[in-house]
């Protein structure tokens, strides 16, 4: 800690007196590609007063220093305060996505790798990047533009604080799947930056903001993480329901409202191009509502409604308790085979309507039910992401064909 803390004030005390040098903005030596590294004045966040080093590099302007805003679902090292000041907070990650300040985002993982390309060896870039102090068995970095990685670890989702002086991992924006999202990683015992490393989401990693807004995290929708009570036992319905009525078709739809969402509670029967009904009989339609291709199921939803994001599917399986539980607190207590019958605590009322597979044959009729989001998959674009219910008690979110053809619930806007 001591020598962490010496290694700290000897950059600060570099940064200030080659301020007190040249001025404001100090120009260093050309980077590979003819950018350069330049340190510039500090950036006060306006939440809470607190001030960050910041430090231009190649073409990017990033904070010096690991984010210390406080947040729900953020943490100091072993709980202390002491350590958040030295080392910032831990974030998990649906936290990290809010926790930039105005003018600011966290990194997409292409942020990340523009930070190492500027650097000019990839070979090297940690290195480059990681502080010249606190690193186990003194492996540490020769911070040559004032970035200064700090060996501070995580904390896992069981609470567990874990890898100090071994690592750094930074969440990036981009997330791989439903649970994970993709950090840079920075290790003792390598020189290496690693880009292709990913993380669950509930494990808590520090965050380093970038200048700049991002217009794709505006429109990104959150994940909620709070579990509402239930609405419904076997002997009383206290849900909250309403009716949506199409007006391309007439068809009426129950709704119900679980948590912040308002989730259609019958399956879409809108009849479009590439829907269908179970085993081609307009019987199926009348009771499980219509199947889609991905694509027909993007645009299938009424004025007022959308296709779910994987994201909002996410929030319904924690609204209702979580991923371990979430299908039987969504499903309908008859038509599953299998012991396979929910609680349908929470009015969702999902039966199970099986699904129709990319080579047109229909399947899984009594023991699952799929349900398309408008989420396509990160390492395929021939895949999307679905909500999936089947005979277990848990839920999940994988990735399938756009050619399938799933049931589809709307939420409202």
């Amino acid at each position: 800690m001591i020598e962490l803390k010496k290694g700290l004030f000897i950059i600060a005390a570099l940064t200030l007196l080659l301020t007190a040098c040249v001025g404001d903005n100090i120009a260093g030596d050309d980077l590979a590609g003819g950018s350069s590294d330049t340190f510039i004045n500090p950036m006060t966040d306006s939440r809470d007063g607190k001030t960050y080093r910041t430090v231009k590099i190649g073409k990017q302007v990033w904070m010096a220093e690991n984010l210390n805003y406080e947040t729900e679902k953020s943490y100091c090292y072993n709980d202390s305060v002491e350590y958040c000041a030295t080392y910032g907070r831990f974030y998990e990650w649906n936290a990290a996505m809010r926790a930039c300040p105005e003018g600011w985002h966290l990194p997409l993982i292409a942020d990340f790798k523009t930070l190492v390309d500027a650097l000019g060896d990839s070979a090297t870039a940690g290195r480059m990047l990681k502080s010249t102090s606190g690193w186990l068995k003194d492996l540490n970095g020769t911070d040559d533009y004032g970035f200064t990685v700090l060996p501070i670890g995580g904390r896992s989702a069981s609470g567990e604080y874990i890898n100090k002086e071994w690592l750094s991992d930074f969440w990036s924006s981009t997330e791989n799947g439903a649970r994970y999202a993709y950090v840079m990683h920075t290790g003792a015992y390598s020189n290496i930056v690693q880009l292709d490393l990913y993380e669950g989401k509930n494990n808590a990693f520090p965050v380093r903001c970038v200048q700049g807004e991002n217009d794709s995290l505006r429109s990104y929708i959150l994940v909620e993480d709070s579990a509402v009570s239930a609405c419904k036992t076997e002997s009383a319905d206290n849900c909250e329901y309403g009716t949506l009525t199409d007006k391309r078709d007439g068809q009426e739809y129950k709704t119900v409202k679980i948590g912040k969402q308002v989730w259609m509670a019958q399956n879409l029967n809108y009849a479009v191009k590439q829907s269908f009904c179970y085993n081609d009989e307009a019987r199926y339609c009348a009771k499980y509502g219509r199947f889609y291709t991905w694509s027909a199921a993007l645009n299938a939803c009424p004025s007022g409604w959308h296709l779910p994001t994987r994201n909002e599917g996410m929030t319904l399986y924690n609204s209702v308790g979580g991923y371990d539980t979430a299908s039987k607190m969504l499903k309908t207590v008859n038509g599953w085979t299998s012991n396979g019958a929910g609680t349908d605590s929470y009015g969702f009322s999902a039966f199970p309507v099986g699904d129709r597979d990319e080579y047109n044959v229909y399947e899984h009729e009594g023991i699952s039910t799929f349900f398309w989001t408008s989420t396509q998959d990160e390492n395929s674009e021939r895949s999307a992401a679905y909500i999936h219910l089947y005979y277990g008690d848990d839920a999940v979110l994988p990735s399938a064909s756009k050619k399938y053809g799933f049931a589809v619930r709307c939420v409202k806007d």
